[in-house]
């Protein structure tokens, strides 16, 4: 059965474990795909663009997340009215 990618919960979804470069544009999740992401080890590029998300608030856990994180770019967010950021949740 195919799962369209706003159904999809992130947190359940087998990312390979050396994934280092991700882009998500247009998804239109329906949950905050962050507290999955930042759990890729290594993961160093996070590109985030338009329509990613439906929800209003993003949050970065905290201490021990995106441990490999370079380059954040979000891009033509608008719909975002609240990013909260723990401390530790980057390098």
């Amino acid at each position: 059965q195919d799962v369209e990618l706003s159904q999809m919960v992130l947190s359940k979804y087998k990312f390979p474990p050396s994934l280092t470069q991700l882009s998500l544009t247009n998804a239109e999740l329906k949950y905050d795909p962050l507290p999955a992401l930042e759990k890729l080890p290594h993961l160093r590029v996070l590109k985030l663009k338009q329509s990613l998300y439906s929800g209003r608030k993003l949050a970065c856990a905290g201490f021990g997340g995106f441990l490999q994180l370079k380059i954040l770019r979000p891009k033509s967010m608008f719909w975002v009215e609240e990013w909260t950021m723990r401390a530790g949740a980057m390098p």
